[in-house]
């Protein structure tokens, strides 16, 4: 997670990671600069980027991919929602992933694999913005 917010914000992590596991939505991310510029953003893989593990103030909007700058998400752990509550919370098989905003439930992907749905979810946003400037980002769960 450290890597993360390191690598978004373009800052070093004394300067912008109060907690762990929170992207302060007041930082600049290479996300929101893209989107600046005329690129389609997206992003899939690991977020964990709300705050979730020590409750802070927005941790349980899944709007905040959108608000770092990603035109299109499919995360795991966005909001609190993929904790371990609907028998799972596992990243690899039958995921509860986040696509756009919406919860995907462990029964939506059901015996299937997590990275697997993140890289064809990537794909498909690849050829759909293929004769346009677009970036790509994915932090693998693997």
């Amino acid at each position: 997670t450290p890597s993360r917010v390191k690598l978004m914000t373009g800052k070093y992590n004394f300067r912008n990671y109060t907690h762990f596991g929170y992207l302060n939505p007041k930082e600049k991310t290479f996300g929101q600069m893209l989107q600046s510029a005329g690129y389609k953003t997206a992003i899939a893989g690991k977020w964990q980027l709300n705050g979730l593990y020590h409750g802070a103030e927005g941790h349980a909007d899944n709007t905040r991919p959108f608000q770092a700058g990603f035109d299109e998400f499919c995360l795991w752990q966005v909001t609190t929602k993929t904790k371990i509550k609907e028998g799972g919370g596992e990243r690899f098989w039958s995921p509860p992933l986040e696509q756009n905003g919406r919860f995907l439930t462990i029964k939506d992907n059901a015996d299937k694999y997590g990275p697997d749905i993140m890289s064809d979810f990537l794909c498909d946003f690849i050829k759909r913005h293929k004769d346009e400037p677009f970036f790509v980002y994915y932090p693998t769960t693997l």
